[in-house]
């Protein structure tokens, strides 16, 4: 079973770095070329789930924060109707002279950039004293909204370094949740994770031939959540977040049944990951 788990868990992850840090750093150099005046990449923080080292391999959304000076928040913020909505159609038009062919869109809190094999969600952020970071929302006429990613890195970081356990039941759990049509966020299922390693000290550490009990231990946390709940404070930043057309309940249910009523352990997990 340890074999199975390690091959499992190899599979899982991304193997597609090196493009997606030469499209990063192609899109900050034209970024900072225009903000900066510079002709070097940087300035941008890889948030998310690859931010916190716990996404997988097939994961297309690449989320990351663009760092501006806090002169161009002045100049955006100066403006009487929706200056949030002007600074992202100023830095679509901008990658657009980079990237004429590319589907570039710039709405809501993102601009999205679209490559062949994923796509980049970019956010562009004005960092705080506190390390959040200021962004741009413009829905309702537009507001600057706070995030903090950084708690979240940090704290996604401390458990991967104190457990043995953290990351591979983040990266299991988001392969669940493809196979399964979970609906669920990737901050929320490292926040699960998290709360249920906390409460269950002795699974931070198990050997990968015990990881079938961890997920039977896993999934009977999951199955005794609320079902009705909508909100819940995050991992690291605290951080209020909704997930909506919540099925999670019941989905671990199911799965939590089907690896304890049947003894065909490779047919289960075969079932569960696809």
């Amino acid at each position: 079973m340890e074999e199975n788990f390690i091959g499992f868990l190899d599979n899982l992850q991304i193997d597609n770095l090196d493009d997606i840090e030469t499209s990063l750093n192609g899109i900050t150099k034209k970024l900072n070329q225009k903000y900066y005046d510079d002709s070097s990449s940087g300035n941008y923080l890889l948030v998310g789930s690859m931010g916190r080292n716990t996404s997988i391999k097939g994961e297309s959304d690449i989320d990351v924060i663009y760092e501006l000076p806090d002169d161009v928040f002045k100049r955006f913020d100066s403006y009487s109707d929706n200056g949030q909505s002007k600074l992202l159609q100023e830095i679509k038009e901008t990658l657009k002279e980079k990237y004429s062919s590319t589907d570039i869109k710039g709405d809501g809190q993102v601009v999205v950039i679209t490559f062949s094999k994923y796509k980049i969600e970019l956010v562009p952020g004005f960092k705080q004293n506190d390390d959040s970071y200021k962004y741009p929302d413009t829905h309702d006429g537009g507001s600057w909204k706070i995030t903090k990613p950084l708690l979240e890195i940090n704290e996604s970081n401390n458990m991967i370094n104190s457990t043995f356990t953290y990351k591979d039941l983040c990266q299991m759990i988001r392969e669940w949740k493809a196979n399964n049509g979970v609906t669920i966020c990737g901050i929320l299922i490292d926040t699960f994770v998290k709360k249920f390693l906390d409460y269950n000290c002795n699974e931070k550490f198990k050997s990968k031939d015990e990881y079938y009990d961890l997920l039977i231990e896993f999934f009977k946390y999951l199955k005794n959540q609320d079902i009705d709940r909508k909100q819940w404070n995050v991992l690291g930043s605290n951080q209020i977040i909704e997930n909506n057309n919540y099925n999670l309940v019941n989905k671990a249910k199911k799965s939590y049944d089907l690896l304890t009523n049947n003894d065909e352990k490779l047919s289960n997990l075969n079932e569960l990951f696809g």
